[in-house]
């Protein structure tokens, strides 16, 4: 029987050697993947929640969070994780029971920003009991003893101990990072601070250089930015930048288009390795989307990791592509476009503010203050606002629309009915969600960090001195996300966001206890059911709507989907994945506001807590 199974093997290679394409026997194998029931059944038993929120306490307290502020451990625990033992849908419901935002907001951290809680995860040892008698056990005990140490790793995480032990568990595995809507624009890379140290590990520049700076940057070939490593590539972490896969605006389609050919052209040692999809916001939509098309990519991902993902879609993306359609025949925005239309198609930059300034966008504060300044702004500076208007008026405008809307709520939730199912998702496959929650408060009014009650400035006040705005202390991240995410508050379930997306829009639908009405209008729902044959057939449109989406979902089959949610972080959508994401390009950015959310400490905990669970499944 093996050798019958080999020859096939062998005659299948050869096939597609002839079609010029280069398929290992590795790939074919992976095509008859399966797990093994025992393996299975201890997946399901594991408290992933609490594993992942352990170890990540464990590694904020061991790192001693290295800042210019003076952080206790436990109250830099406290600005980092949200957790509660029980399930999301428990914690959800018990939470958005009180009767106003004030009560909510006060419930929510009483539920989950417990003092006493929070610092058990740090001090006491890994829960070891849902692991005996797994291949993953060995491991926990090396994290166990490793993060034990007094003092934490110092320099390359990859290069120490508990770094090559992650290594070695990983080897046949490579993680794809995918950017969210509008990611290349900047230069920054997702969760840079780890990303940083394996391309050192492997003799790359530690960020991947780039050719043309502003707000439309190009960056070096990736085949040649990867392909030329120093030592030999066992775990890896690559992802997509600028223009690899087309805009960031466009559609899910054709992103994953564009991001199939980048996954082919690959340097061939990673032809063989299992791939997990860690998708940061619109990344983790566009993940799910690839599998659906490409069953030659479904074959060979073992995972997706979801950050802050808008599984359910964004419902402040449905509220301005819902806004922007609106306009419609109005005669102001009529003129816009009409005003638009006639920009000379390479920008001067002088003579685009004013035109700006004067027809278009007339009675926009912005340009009026950008058109008062233009003497005093640095060439620099214009040549970066160029690129960007050139982007948004010309290169972007004409998708941006669609991929607004793509990903807002309506469109996701028609997608997830359609394809969220073991039809589609026919390989056995792990599909982590990670959420992202803020504390609305945490912008105003930041708490202590020190024993000694020394406070923070809030990030969205502007502190002054001798030489004017303090711009280390003014986050305009931060204050960006607060401006966008206000006109948005009265779609958002208790307030409770990452300030981009709702809570439980961030969960698979099968975690989320509200049934469809309460999160879609009726025409809404009626044209899903009657456009779902699937469920019109099985389902009451009463039932369809008001049943938990647990019931209306898993109807359809989820057989080779393991959900698993790993619980939530504190932070908002950008200060739990960037150091800075609002500055200009070239710019120095410890010149201004820099996050300090512990995302060395996170990522180190999301790979550690994947090696876990790929010890148990294999």
């Amino acid at each position: 029987m093996k050798l019958i199974v080999m020859i096939i093997i062998l005659l299948s290679c050869s096939k597609n050697l002839e079609k010029g394409r280069n398929i290992s026997s590795v790939e074919i194998i992976r095509k008859n993947y399966s797990i093994d029931p025992e393996a299975e059944r201890k997946l399901k038993s594991v408290d992933w929640k609490q594993t992942f929120a352990e170890i990540f306490a464990k590694h904020i307290k061991q790192d001693k969070f290295k800042s210019q502020i003076p952080y206790t451990q436990s109250l830099k625990i406290k600005e980092s994780i949200y957790y509660n033992s029980k399930p999301f849908d428990e914690i959800f419901l018990e939470i958005l029971r009180e009767p106003s935002s004030m009560e909510v907001t006060k419930r929510k951290e009483e539920v989950l920003s417990n003092k006493r809680v929070l610092e058990s995860l740090a001090n006491h040892k890994i829960s070891k009991k849902d692991f005996l008698r797994t291949g993953a056990y060995d491991l926990i005990e090396f994290l166990e003893n490793d993060l034990e140490k007094e003092d934490g790793p110092i320099g390359n995480y990859f290069e120490t101990s508990l770094g090559n032990k992650m290594m070695e568990t990983l080897k046949d595995t490579v993680f794809i990072i995918l950017p969210g809507f509008g990611n290349h624009l900047i230069q920054e890379m997702v969760l840079p601070d780890l990303v940083e140290d394996i391309n050192e590990y492997y003799g790359r520049s530690r960020t991947r250089p780039f050719i043309n700076g502003g707000f439309n940057p190009g960056f070096i070939n990736y085949k040649e930015y990867y392909g030329n490593p120093t030592r030999l590539i066992q775990f890896d972490i690559v992802q997509p930048m600028g223009k690899d896969i087309g805009t960031t605006f466009s559609t899910h389609s054709e992103n994953a288009k564009a991001l199939k050919i980048w996954i082919d052209e690959l340097p061939n040692i990673y032809k063989e390795k299992e791939i997990v999809f860690v998708g940061y916001s619109k990344g983790a939509t566009l993940a799910t989307q690839i599998l659906t098309d490409f069953p030659e990519i479904r074959d060979r991902t073992r995972a997706i990791i979801s950050l802050g993902g808008p599984l359910q879609g964004s419902s402040l993306a449905e509220f301005l592509s819902q806004n922007i359609y609106n306009l419609g025949d109005n005669p102001e925005f009529s003129a816009i476009k009409d005003n638009l239309s006639h920009l000379p198609l390479k920008l001067d930059f002088d003579y685009t503010v004013k035109a700006l300034a004067k027809n278009a966008f007339k009675e926009n504060l912005f340009f009026k203050k950008l058109l008062e300044n233009i003497p005093f702004i640095s060439i620099n500076h214009k040549n970066s606002l160029k690129d960007l208007f050139e982007k948004v008026f010309y290169e972007d405008s004409r998708v941006i629309l669609e991929g607004l809307y793509e990903e807002g709520t309506t469109h996701m939730l028609d997608w997830n009915l359609k394809y969220l199912n073991q039809e589609y998702f026919d390989r056995p496959i792990a599909l982590f969600n990670l959420s992202f929650l803020a504390n609305y408060k945490d912008f105003l009014l930041r708490g202590p960090i020190g024993e000694d009650g020394s406070k923070l400035s809030p990030e969205v006040v502007p502190q002054f001195s001798a030489k004017g705005i303090d711009q280390k202390s003014l986050s305009l991240d931060q204050l960006s996300q607060l401006l966008l995410s206000i006109n948005n508050q009265e779609t958002i379930p208790g307030g409770l966001t990452d300030s981009m997306v709702n809570w439980n829009n961030s969960k698979f639908p099968i975690f989320d206890p509200l049934p469809l009405n309460k999160s879609y209008t009726e025409e809404v729902l009626s044209k899903a059911y009657e456009t779902n044959v699937f469920f019109k057939t099985n389902f009451t449109f009463d039932e369809f709507v008001s049943l938990p989406r647990k019931d209306i979902f898993t109807k359809r089959g989820m057989a080779n989907m393991d959900f698993v949610d790993l619980g939530e972080v504190r932070g908002t959508h950008w200060s739990t994945m960037f150091r800075q994401v609002a500055r200009f390009p070239g710019s120095d950015e410890k010149l201004g506001h820099i996050h300090s959310f512990p995302h060395k400490a996170m990522f180190k905990t999301i790979i550690e807590t994947y090696g876990i669970y790929k010890l148990i499944r294999d």
